[in-house]
């Protein structure tokens, strides 16, 4: 999720009753993995892409995302999904790096596994 959150800051997070495009959410993303932070990038019926230079395609119009620095959108393109029902798509903030939902391995996350939303967060000391 770097820039955003780095290794080692401390986040706190509370449940949720409406997930929105963009939350920072955290979810058990197995034994692999553990818990992860990831943004809310697709809500159930969005259509998402990729463009081949990393960018987020939201139901057919170029997101703005001006929290990813350009050296970190990575060069791979995703053909065009739907997510489904009480799913939702994620993406790291560091695309050239990121395990997100791009990858059959983490996938659409269900929204009954997600933990909460990221509310706060306080970065480690000389992090």
């Amino acid at each position: 999720m770097e820039p955003t959150l780095r290794t080692g800051d401390r986040v706190y997070y509370t449940g949720f009753t409406k997930l929105r495009f963009n939350d920072l959410v955290i979810f058990d993303a197995g034994s692999l993995y553990g818990r992860v932070v990831k943004r809310v990038a697709g809500l159930p019926g969005d259509t998402i892409s990729i463009s081949a230079d990393g960018r987020l395609i939201r139901n057919h119009v170029l997101e703005e995302e001006p929290f990813i620095l350009p050296d970190q959108l990575g060069n791979s393109g995703m053909q065009e999904i739907t997510v489904a029902a009480g799913t939702v798509f994620v993406l790291g903030d560091n695309r050239a790096e990121s395990i997100d939902s791009r990858d059959s391995r983490i996938g659409l996350i269900r929204q009954d596994a997600i933990l909460g939303v990221v509310t706060n967060f306080i970065r480690e000391i000389g992090g």
